[in-house]
């Protein structure tokens, strides 16, 4: 059981004893006030049962009815025969927590399959966004696994930066997507082995303007679209496709920009071998506060250091 449930027993238990206590005491003062702590002991079992479902209402109940029966007992002595009210007032304690209960416990069970049924509709939009970012890398076996190695590391960053759920989410969907755009870019230029010429490079800007497009139509996506529109924008300003700086660009767009960066310098290109990891990491580490968001660099750095400390653990037990 946890710290939490603890704490709600505690609290019913001390409700309970304060209420039937303050009851009796009032039987001899105030028939006023007798009568509204009277009332007062469904309170309790109102909220176990919420808390605790049919089994906390009944458990409070059958509590409240044990600490309320010394004041049927004092009214039978006095007029024997007399208290059937309280007595069905016993009857009624149990039957409020049961059915209670009865009604926490089935909404708790529609929230879980509702909670469920979202989990499975979430994990079938991200399937189907996994298959389309396989589609895209697939049309050049240099970036096939392209999109899925942005996706990871852009995750591991913005966990790092303390990112909430849903804007991890947005930033998966987008880290799958980024590169969509490229859909509406020619072969001979994408797969081009040569330096790109500053007309063919133009063309290759636009990608992020074309997925921004692809995407326009699917409102769930609206988000992530923005992500990916901005996602070669410099933290300096001299990015594209509309020179935004520093948090005027989206901090999905700011993580993206470096894991791209990082995976298509380790990488293997048409026009050129894949680059050393401790050359490309010195190079991010450069662009800090020109092409990159510094804090982003940092919780990069950061990571890079806990996959070290953790395969230098990794190889001692071995």
């Amino acid at each position: 059981m946890n710290l939490k449930n603890k704490k709600r027993i505690v609290f019913i238990s001390v409700l309970v004893v304060s209420i039937s206590i303050l009851h009796y005491v009032t039987s001899y003062t105030s028939p006023v006030s007798h009568d509204v702590y009277r009332r007062l002991y469904y309170l309790p079992i109102i909220l176990a049962a919420f808390w605790f479902d049919k089994v906390g209402g009944l458990s409070a109940a059958i509590i409240s009815s044990l600490f309320f029966l010394p004041h049927v007992l004092k009214q039978w002595m006095m007029i024997p025969f007399q208290p059937y009210e309280a007595f069905f007032e016993i009857i009624l304690f149990n039957v409020v927590g049961y059915v209670t209960g009865s009604f926490a416990f089935r909404e708790k069970i529609e929230k879980k399959n509702y909670q469920q049924a979202l989990k499975n509709l979430k994990e079938t939009h991200i399937g189907i966004l996994q298959a389309l970012s396989v589609a895209i890398d697939a049309r050049d076996h240099y970036t096939q696994g392209h999109s899925m190695r942005v996706k990871e590391l852009s995750l591991k960053i913005g966990l790092c930066l303390n990112l909430p759920e849903q804007e991890l989410l947005i930033l998966e969907q987008a880290a799958l997507l980024h590169d969509v755009g490229k859909i509406g870019i020619e072969d001979q230029i994408l797969k081009k082995r040569e330096k790109l010429i500053d007309e063919e490079y133009e063309k290759i800007k636009e990608h992020p303007f074309i997925g921004n497009k692809i995407l326009l139509p699917v409102k769930y996506l609206n988000e992530c679209r923005q992500i990916i529109m901005y996602h070669h924008e410099r933290y300096d300003g001299k990015g594209y496709p509309d020179g935004l700086k520093k948090e005027e660009i989206p901090i999905g767009s700011r993580i993206i920009a470096l894991a791209d960066t990082y995976d298509a310098m380790m990488s293997d290109r048409h026009y050129r071998k894949a680059i050393n990891e401790k050359k490309v990491i010195s190079e991010i580490k450069k662009c800090a506060g020109s092409q990159l968001d510094p804090d982003v660099v940092k919780a990069f750095e950061k990571i890079l250091l806990e996959e070290k400390k953790l395969e230098i653990l990794e190889n001692k037990d071995n």
